[in-house]
């Protein structure tokens, strides 16, 4: 028989992911009693199977190219194949050690962790699950941080015969063939994965290019490198059904009106991911709710005045980072403040090799709104550092606004591009000009100052192009 608990807290945050425990810590740290409930594990999405995990299979696959590279430099080494279980070990051991991390910080902040499926009855009371006991939770507050589920595919075969990335990535054999449907981030980060492991990869994109989310141009680029890694791709293309056949899968496509069919090994189902409204509970009369998230406003707060959501629940930005801030947000609102989420200078990162990072205003996000800009690129073919280390492509673009020359948007597509993007954001954030960029003095060399040259271009003033 399971025993029944009845719990008092200050705050109640249903969910352990990046912005699960940072909201439990913000509030603890500001005085709050915090139970966090968590079905699963610690960290989310981000941490057990997604953001971690796939880095640490990108870094052991680019080992390939880097080896090309370092030959160029007279360093003699040979690539003998991967040891695929020793890189599953050492992906599930990363991921324990971070995973452990967050334990402990959730313990030095006094925050009580709660293992089990909750439940919002009302603005007052959770409940949860664990098999042992079902507790019944009384907070003052309450924020929700359940994240997102994947997005299966509604087609014939769909759900049969294609594979979530949390199944690819614990594959035990590297697939002959691999078709990806889907052209976003993730898509093209296991793109890249698999084929340096020595897949033969495809790729189908329903938009009329790769990661249509970001600058022309980066989608220029990566479909460039795709290219010369012989990585097919179909854009412009629907997928209509999968069917077995034999020991393959066979996948019908639709590009202008007319079917097509590819046969491949494994179907990777990379189509997005929609949030997790299970907490509910089939309940979508507490809160305001759209098809697959919560509503909420600037403060995180939902239709009532009690309950916050935050994360990929909310729909608006699924990225780990900004769960982080917008946990931060709710957990401060929730103790009395009045902090609002900001979306300008929100990067956005593809960790393939070359990297990609995009912040801010995109060249079609401009056209659409009317913004009148100036845009100036700045390649790394023109950096010392690049051409120092042996990584030459890639490239920085600004766009600014054509009469104040406030900087708008960042684009970086090359070496370190993730890392150097964090300039931008800034620079957005502060609401700085191009000649503030320009005037900053970078080390030499770095990557980092191609910022500084592309600022330069951008107002007719370049140095070194």
């Amino acid at each position: 028989m399971i025993e029944k608990k009845h719990m008092d807290c200050d705050v109640v945050v249903l969910g352990g992911g990046p912005g699960g425990y940072a909201a439990a810590i913000r509030a603890a740290q500001l005085g709050a009693s915090v139970i966090l409930v968590e079905k699963q594990q610690v960290g989310g999405t981000c941490l057990n199977r997604g953001c971690i995990p796939t880095k640490v299979l990108l870094h052991a696959s680019n080992a390939v190219g880097a080896l090309k590279n370092y030959a160029e430099f007279g360093v003699k080494a040979s690539f003998e194949g991967f040891d695929l279980q020793q890189l599953m070990d050492k992906k599930d051991k990363t991921v324990d050690q971070l995973r452990n991390g967050i334990g402990f910080l959730l313990k030095k902040n006094k925050v009580a962790l709660l293992k089990g499926e909750a439940v919002l009855r009302s603005n007052d009371l959770v409940t949860v699950n664990n098999d042992e006991h079902l507790v019944e939770i009384s907070p003052k507050k309450i924020i929700i941080a359940t994240g997102s589920i994947a997005n299966r595919l509604s087609i014939p075969g769909g759900t049969e015969f294609a594979v979530t990335t949390d199944q690819l990535q614990n594959i035990e054999q590297i697939p002959g063939r691999l078709l990806i449907i889907g052209g976003g981030a993730v898509g093209i980060e296991y793109a890249q994965i698999m084929s340096n492991l020595g897949s033969k990869v495809i790729m189908v994109e329903m938009k009329d290019r790769l990661l249509p989310e970001m600058d022309t141009d980066i989608s220029k680029f990566i479909e460039k490198k795709f290219k010369e890694k012989k990585i097919e791709v179909y854009k412009n293309t629907s997928v209509l059904r999968l069917e077995k056949k034999d020991n393959a899968i066979n996948v019908t496509i639709s590009k202008e009106s007319k079917e097509d069919g590819i046969e491949t090994d494994v179907v990777l189902d990379a189509s997005g991911r929609i949030g997790d409204l299970s907490v509910l509970n089939g309940n979508l009369s507490i809160i305001n709710t759209n098809k697959y998230s919560i509503i909420v406003n600037e403060k995180m707060e939902t239709s009532d005045e009690k309950i916050y959501a935050i994360g990929d629940i909310t729909g608006e930005y699924k990225l780990a980072h900004v769960a982080t801030h917008e946990g931060i947000v709710a957990a401060e609102n929730c103790m009395g403040s009045s902090h609002v989420m900001e979306y300008d200078a929100i990067p956005f990162c593809v960790y393939t090799e070359p990297e990609l990072a995009s912040v801010g205003v995109t060249d079609i996000m401009a056209q659409k709104n009317g913004i009148k800009i100036k845009q100036g690129k700045f390649s790394f073919m023109a950096s010392g550092k690049a051409h120092a280390i042996g990584k030459p492509e890639g490239f920085v673009k600004l766009i600014i606004d054509e009469k104040t020359e406030k900087i708008l948007g960042v684009h970086i597509a090359g070496e370190r591009a993730t890392d150097i993007i964090s300039e931008g954001v800034l620079a957005i954030q502060q609401k700085a000009n191009a000649s503030d960029l320009m005037e900053a003095i970078n080390a030499h060399p770095t990557i980092a100052e191609s910022i500084n040259e592309a600022a330069q271009i951008v107002l007719g003033q370049s140095i070194n192009t």
